[in-house]
């Protein structure tokens, strides 16, 4: 999923402070997919 696009969208509708939140939880849960990629790898 394209986090960035995500968010994107997102500040058309929400207020600054809970558009870099949501940024932020998009970077968190990129990181999480990534993570289990290399982990999926190394089994």
């Amino acid at each position: 999923m394209d986090w960035d696009a995500l968010a994107a969208k997102a500040e058309a509708f929400r207020p600054a402070e809970r558009v870099e939140t949501l940024r932020a939880a998009c970077r968190r849960a990129d990181e999480a997919a990534r993570v289990g990629d290399v982990l999926d790898a190394l089994d």
